[in-house]
């Protein structure tokens, strides 16, 4: 019995020890090559001695070579335990050999990386992940990766896309890999509730370390802890669905999903007290994590800032930490943009920050490898977005999404409307209520969505009503009107009156005509 708790107790200690582990060995650079392809290859003993370099990731092969190609190279490794062994993505397609052994595959369930596609022109779009068994390691010993790449349909092929590294996990071995990923709620809000990763987690608007995972109910406990302080999360998988139910137990449980799911809004109507937006002043708390973040020297993330309501903008370095998590508390003045640049990754991430709010953003850096027309905006790929101001956030994220695409994508589009729903039926009557109202008024009629523009309307009377002095609510909602065919001269004439008013400073006439203005919208919202 004494054994038996021992064995217990060593391997909660060995788990807790390797929650505070984050190591991962980078293996992109050169690569032994060569053309041809012989099975012998695969084995841990091959002379490479007259095979060429080549530095990967990248498509390198020859123009107009159709046929295969080996990639070789050694790594050692300190422990014998599982490792995962990310590629990224071949072309056309791939095997790969640990020590002599073929791995198998696994395609982490990001949207749009579908693993049961099994299409031989789709299989390059694939980031390849696969587990090592702790039994094929020699510790402290050169362990060799061998990597067997076809291409037959096109004029290029090698390792595409995709950092190329060795990491530590918790999967395959303590948790099913199924779990992987970031798990949203489905019921209708598409809450990013957690996302259950390799060495960390997010959740709760922070990174955490996994501290201990026991198997229980045909689900598992797992305990995490962050600086001191510790949580127990219960996590099930739903073998039908693929989806997991999460919860701090396994009594309430809430089902989650790797994409949205969006359901019938209900806006309750419910009109706000207009006033500004995050006009005070005061810290924002901004700060989030890179998945799978391969460490280097001096890294720093450059933050630029513009101020929403001026447009003036500025700069800040913020450091990122070996293990990828960053923080930063920024003093500002009003509700800002950030756009959050990080070494080795292509595109600017944006952000909604404000005094007094906290805003958690999650970075996958494959995410921002893919670069095929439209296919990069368009596949699914969730707002990773914790905080106060997370609706602002995918709201922020999903406009830039629209600005960029190539050519006009109706499943982008559907995605920051159904969002627009979200905050309105949240009943706010602000500038970023107006600023959806507006951008669906300027924009609907490329993807011919009437209905959209039936919606913006009642959202931007709501400010309109809330704040009828408003010239830029006006503006948007005129432009709506004229959208829709509908008759301005009443709402205009008042418009007018109330600015002369204004001017002339006469209260009582600037409250009758503020009062006119709603009881018009209000009534031209009923018909």
């Amino acid at each position: 019995m004494k054994k038996i708790m021992l064995c217990i107790a060593c391997f909660t200690l060995a788990l807790a020890c390797y929650g505070q582990k984050n190591s991962i060995i980078e293996l992109n650079g050169s690569w032994s090559f060569k053309k041809g392809d012989n099975p012998k290859w695969a084995k841990p003993k091959v002379n490479t001695a007259s095979w060429d370099n080549r530095i990967l990731p990248v498509w390198d092969w020859d123009i107009n070579y159709l046929g295969y190609g080996w990639y070789r190279k050694e790594v050692t490794l300190t422990a014998q335990e599982t490792y995962f062994f990310n590629l990224g993505q071949a072309d056309d397609d791939c095997e790969v050999y640990f020590n002599g052994e073929p791995l198998k595959l696994y395609i982490s369930k990001r949207p749009g990386n579908d693993n049961a596609d099994t299409s031989k022109w789709n299989q390059w779009k694939k980031y390849r992940s696969y587990y090592i068994p702790a039994k094929l390691v020699k510790s402290n010993e050169k362990n060799t990766i061998a990597i067997r790449v076809w291409n037959t349909l096109g004029a290029q092929g090698g390792i595409r896309y995709g950092n190329i590294f060795i990491g530590n996990t918790v999967f395959y071995n303590q948790l099913p890999v199924e779990m992987q990923g970031n798990w949203l709620k489905t019921d209708g809000s598409n809450e990013w509730l957690i996302g259950i990763y390799n060495s960390k987690i997010a959740y709760k608007g922070k990174v955490w370390d996994y501290s201990n995972i026991k198997k229980e109910n045909d689900g598992f406990a797992i305990s995490i802890i962050n600086g001191g302080k510790t949580e127990t999360i219960f996590a099930k998988m739903d073998a039908a669905t693929g989806n997991c139910l999460i919860g701090t137990n396994d009594k309430s449980l809430e089902l989650c999903s790797l994409g949205e799911t969006n359901k019938p809004l209900s806006d309750t109507g419910k009109l706000q007290n207009y006033t500004q937006a995050d006009t005070t002043s005061g810290k924002a708390y901004f700060s989030g994590y890179i998945k799978d973040f391969v460490p280097a020297k001096g890294i720093d993330a450059v933050i630029e800032l513009r101020a929403l309501n001026s447009g003036q903008s500025f700069e800040k370095r913020m450091p990122v930490n070996a293990d990828g998590t960053f923080s930063m508390d920024i003093p500002l003045n009003g509700a800002h943009q950030l756009l959050l640049r990080l070494p080795n990754i292509s595109e600017t991430i944006p952000a909604y920050v404000a005094p007094g709010k906290k805003t958690f953003v999650g970075i996958d850096p494959e995410e921002f490898k893919i670069r095929v027309t439209n296919e990069y905006y368009n596949r699914d790929r969730p707002t990773l977005y914790m905080g106060d101001a997370v609706l602002q956030n995918k709201l922020t994220l999903q406009t830039t999404w629209l600005n960029s695409l190539v050519e006009d994508d109706k499943k982008v589009w559907d995605r920051f409307v159904y969002t627009g729903g979200q905050y309105a039926a949240a009943s706010y009557a602000d500038e970023q209520l107006n600023d959806i109202a507006a951008y669906i008024g300027q924009n609907y009629n490329k993807y011919g969505d009437t209905a959209a523009l039936k919606s913006a309307k009642l959202w931007s009377a709501r400010t309109l009503i809330a704040s009828p002095e408003n010239a830029i609510f006006n503006s948007t909602f005129n432009l709506i009107l004229q959208n829709l065919g509908e008759h301005l001269e009443g709402l205009q004439y008042r418009v007018k009156a109330l600015r002369i008013a204004e001017k002339t400073k006469n209260a009582e006439q600037v409250s009758a005509y503020k009062q006119q203005i709603k009881k018009y919208v209000s009534d031209m919202i009923k018909n």
